[in-house]
């Protein structure tokens, strides 16, 4: 023998052509690998193979395996005689990208060659091989429309169409249909029991990963996952299908995430969407209650629901509290608490955590309501507290070090968001960057408030004035002894007209910054 063959080896199959002969992953390397080592005894030489092969549909370009073949062809330093594939269908499934691929090969000077089409470099030999990609793409486009057949008939006679296997279940090959898991599925009736005693998606959160319960597809438990588990319906025994267009992405699914559009997929309208009987985990009873409880947690997280929303802030970080818990026992907490929740980062040095802990709501309404009261019945006690303010203003202390820490990770945040707005402007940026983007630019919102609820404002407050005291008089006499019976809107009112804010801190004492 004399001399060294290079042949670079393609091989190609998706999941609808797994079960067709000659197009799976160990016949194609078979019969290429035969054909290029006849290539090399034709010329009585040595062969050299390189090989890729990828599990992705064809209608996508950037499929790893496809991508680290080109790359390979693109090296000076890496020189191949013959590429060899079975077939142009493993090329692509679209006229475009076929011929793409080929002249990606014919301009790097390397002979293509087919083991199921004899491709020939000539005005006759392309004519007909870009008939055959068109058929190629045509078949494709059959594939789909088949597929897309057999799954409307599916949903007709209530089958489910595709294998799913939610939290508690699993997918019985046979019948096609949803077992229910003994292994899991005391947890799921055990999560939704813990929600019915009042627990909040945290501790359920905390106590699953003491217990070390496997969390669903993953390894990490989040509050987001418990809330989907506590809104699906298929634990009540009705699974809801077909309630997602797809369309298109589920060949991106294998291009890597720095090279692929977002994928999230479109609500299809309600009257489209299927509802398929399963077995059932909980009770309709339990179901209701669950769904009673969250609506009120819900309401109860809005902005009006408590007399002091939106005016509380923590004496120890500066963040903003809101209410949290139960109506019959609700808590104010400092959103500070949990900064890898407030700005998504997961880095190591994020915004350190506050520790002040949950402090119970109807004492402060209590005490605020009470001193807001004294204050409207003798308004020359307010003019007292609003210049008590302004004095302490002039002498609070600055927490420096935590303005420096505060300062750093803003200039860095900034930094990071000018780098990447570059690459966008230069068109250099990869996908996913606008929301990068649109991240930074909420952490960079954050990082300023914080900032500014740390350096004091000298003279904030303006003094009294006579007509601020008039006002006030009036006020009072209109309102007179009808405070107590006020609605929750009404005491919300009055406490807005006085306070911009209210500053609660460790030790149970609050601070008021009046308007």
């Amino acid at each position: 023998m004399s001399g060294v063959v290079t042949a670079v080896l393609y091989y190609r199959v998706s999941t609808e052509e797994q079960g067709k002969r000659g197009y799976s992953l160990p016949e194609q390397r078979r019969e290429c690998r035969a054909k290029a080592e006849a290539l090399a005894s034709q010329q009585r030489a040595r062969l050299e193979v390189y090989e890729f092969e990828d599990t992705a549909s064809g209608e996508v370009l950037e499929r790893p395996g496809l991508e680290a073949c080109r790359a390979f062809l693109r090296n000076k330093d890496t020189q191949a005689q013959y590429f060899v594939c079975l077939d142009p269908d493993r090329f692509a499934r679209g006229l475009f990208l076929q011929l793409l691929v080929t002249e990606e090969i014919e301009k790097a000077g390397v002979k293509l060659v087919f083991v199921q089409h004899d491709y020939q470099n000539t005005a006759e030999g392309r004519l007909f091989y870009q008939m055959r990609g068109a058929i190629s793409e045509f078949e494709k486009a059959k594939i789909k429309e088949r597929t897309a057949r057999g799954r409307r008939g599916k949903l007709a006679v209530g089958a489910i169409p595709n294998k799913v296997e939610p939290w508690g279940y699993t997918w019985d090959k046979q019948t096609k249909t949803l077992r229910i898991d003994p292994n899991s599925a005391p947890w799921v009736q055990q999560v939704f029991q813990w929600y019915l005693d009042g627990w909040s998606y945290f501790r359920i959160v905390q106590k699953l990963e003491e217990l070390g319960v496997p969390a669903p597809g993953g390894t990490t438990w989040y509050r987001r996952t418990i809330q989907r588990v506590l809104q699906n319906s298929v634990y009540v025994g009705r699974l809801v299908v077909n309630r997602w267009d797809a369309a298109g992405r589920t060949p991106l699914r294998k291009v890597p995430r720095d090279k692929r559009p977002v994928l999230t997929p479109k609500l299809k309208d309600e009257a489209e969407w299927v509802t398929i009987e399963v077995p059932a985990l909980i009770s309709e009873e339990d179901w209701n209650r669950v769904r009673a409880q969250h609506q009120n947690r819900t309401r109860l997280s809005q902005p009006g629901v408590g007399m002091l929303s939106g005016v509380c802030i923590c004496g120890l970080c500066g963040s903003n509290m809101h209410y949290a818990g139960e109506a019959n026992r609700r808590y104010l907490r400092c959103i500070g608490r949990y900064p890898h929740f407030r700005d998504g980062s997961q880095r190591v040095n994020r915004l350190p955590a506050c520790t002040l802990s949950n402090l119970r709501a109807d004492r402060f309404e209590r005490e605020i309501w009470s001193q807001v009261k004294s204050w409207l019945k003798d308004p020359l006690e307010l003019q007292k507290a609003h210049e008590a303010q302004r004095t302490k203003q002039a002498t609070a202390p600055v927490d420096t070090s935590r303005i420096r820490v505060i300062e750093a990770q803003l200039v860095e945040r900034q930094e990071e968001h000018r780098r990447m707005f570059r690459l966008v402007v230069k068109g250099l940026a990869p996908a996913g960057t606008e929301e990068e983007l649109e991240r930074l630019a909420a952490q960079v919102k954050a990082l300023e408030r914080e900032l500014a609820a740390l350096t004091p404002e000298q003279d904030e407050a303006e003094p009294f004035s006579i007509d601020s005291l008039a006002d006030l008089f009036a006020l009072a006499e209109q309102i007179g002894d009808e405070l107590d019976s006020l609605d929750l809107e009404g005491r919300q009112k009055v406490v807005r007209s006085l306070l911009k804010a209210i500053t609660i801190y460790p030790d149970h004492t609050w601070a008021p910054a009046f308007k």
